[in-house]
């Protein structure tokens, strides 16, 4: 049980991380223009801090209620 859900939370963050990177090129042109702000902002917008905190506090979840 523990190991299967473990497998699925670093699953999902390994997913969440993909996407966070895939989507930083393409969309910060468009939130430069959009927002009349420099590309030093846009980069806290895709700090690594989210990703990796949510699938971990999933895990120390699981961990709680098994």
């Amino acid at each position: 049980m523990i190991v299967s859900a473990n497998l699925c939370i670093w699953g999902f963050s390994f997913f969440v991380a993909g996407v966070n990177d895939a989507s930083t090129s393409a969309l910060t042109p468009y939130i430069n223009r959009e927002y009349n702000i420099n590309s030093a902002i846009v980069s806290n917008i895709y700090s690594p801090l989210l990703p990796t905190l949510i699938p971990a506090d999933f895990s120390v979840l699981v961990r709680c209620l098994s």
